[in-house]
């Protein structure tokens, strides 16, 4: 099994375990309510079309997508664990208005081009590495129409650092910017200005930057980072 494959079969063994035991997906409640509560600003701060398209990136168990669905968004949710779309669409069954897409955020396919009005990043392009995650943020941008936004975020590494530095079940290795967890490559963080940089490159406006406390406290967090980024309308 090749090192992505054992990583996916990872996140689905968590996603049935957390079925089992009654949570409601891969984080939080307190994380779910950020994440609302960060789209409900976003509601407000924008100019939205009356029926909003709504695309979460790496939707898990379909928690913010399905509240994005029932506050009357045409909600869409892409996951790549079979596990966690099984469980969002058992959850979503009653929703007309939703639909859940078992499928690599880095080729949207199934999407067309200028079709959704918001794309939220929930907790995925950290996940992404290298040429995968420039070609999702090439999908993000096709199928973003002209005006839509792009909401991400995550934590951010702090800059010059060296080396590897320690962490539970693993490291992070500050040549690549990878944590690596059980010899498996889990997160590929950015800095403040890799990440901002990033967004720019993939042919974004940046339109908003929050930097607020990290989540978590490894030594190598700098802070999170809050980013809304505009597709400019040509």
């Amino acid at each position: 099994m090749s090192s992505i494959n054992r990583k996916h079969a990872i996140w689905g063994e968590r996603y049935s375990q957390q079925k089992l035991a009654g949570e409601c997906g891969w984080t939080s409640p307190d994380s779910y309510k950020i994440k609302k509560q960060r789209l409900k600003e976003v509601a407000l701060r924008y100019t939205l079309p009356y029926n909003v398209c709504f695309l979460e990136l790496g939707c898990g168990a379909g928690n913010i997508t399905s509240w994005a669905a029932e506050n009357g968004w045409q909600a869409i949710g892409v996951d790549i664990v079979p596990e966690a779309i099984s469980w969002a669409r058992e959850r979503t069954s009653s929703l007309p208005n939703i639909q859940f897409i078992l499928g690599d955020v880095s080729n949207l396919c199934e999407l067309p081009d200028n079709s959704c009005d918001i794309v939220f990043d929930g907790d995925c392009l950290h996940m992404l590495f290298g040429e995968t995650r420039a070609r999702c943020l090439c999908e993000v941008w096709r199928v973003l129409r002209p005006g839509g936004i792009f909401i991400l975020g995550g934590n951010v590494c702090k800059e010059k650092l060296k080396g590897k530095i320690t962490c539970p079940d693993g490291y992070f290795d500050a040549n690549t910017n990878i944590l690596v967890i059980e010899n498996r490559n889990e997160y590929q963080l950015r800095t403040v200005t890799g990440l901002i940089e990033e967004i720019k490159a993939a042919g974004f406006d940046i339109l908003l930057v929050n930097q607020l406390p990290p989540r978590g406290k490894a030594e190598f967090i700098e802070a999170c980072l809050e980013i809304d980024a505009y597709k400019v309308i040509s």
